[in-house]
This record gives structure tokens, sequence and C-alpha cells, in this order.
């Protein structure tokens, strides 16, 4: 799924687990890192743009758009890519 997202995107996509693991990334380098604002999207179970402002409070977050991932109803993990506008269009037309 990562390198399929982020051929279409050209740009880095992330795939974080429910204790805010990377667990999967088009950029190796982030795979079993911490990501903070992760766990701010799971505890909302909702989108969440994080500016570069907060890109820099938060432990293992580059700005961009983190959307909770769900299957059979249950929040299973986080996709967080650094395209807002692309990202959120995605999201706006997968959850139809």
């Amino acid at each position: 799924m990562v390198e399929e997202v982020h051929h279409v995107l050209n740009e880095d996509v992330i795939v974080i687990n429910t204790s805010g693991r990377v667990i999967a990334s088009s950029d190796e380098s982030r795979i079993h890192t911490f990501h903070e604002g992760s766990l701010l999207v799971l505890v909302a179970d909702e989108t969440k743009m994080l500016t570069t402002q907060e890109a820099k409070q938060l432990k293992g977050v580059k700005a961009g758009v983190n959307v909770p991932l769900h299957l059979h109803d249950e929040t299973i993990g986080v996709l967080g890519q650094g395209n807002l506008i692309l990202l959120h269009l995605t999201h706006s037309l997968y959850k139809k």
C-alpha cells in the first residue's frame, strides 16, 4: 500500500500502528520510529493536519496530514503523508 500511494503521489507515505510506531514507510529510515502525532489522530479518530509548528513540538512528526485507517468499524492505524491537499482528497474519496 505504501509503495502504491508513494508512486501515485510522488510523496513520502507512512503507516503507523495503534501504538504510534511506524510500521511501513516509503522512507525506510522512519520504520520502527515513534510518531507522536498519530496518537492525536487515534484518540480523536479523525483526520488531523499537522503544521510545521506542531511538527517541531511532537516527536517523530513532519508537517502533513494523518488519516485514521479503519477496518470493520475499528481504527487499526494511521496513514500519514506530507502533501496535505492530495491526501485529504484521497481520504475524502475513500470515505464514500
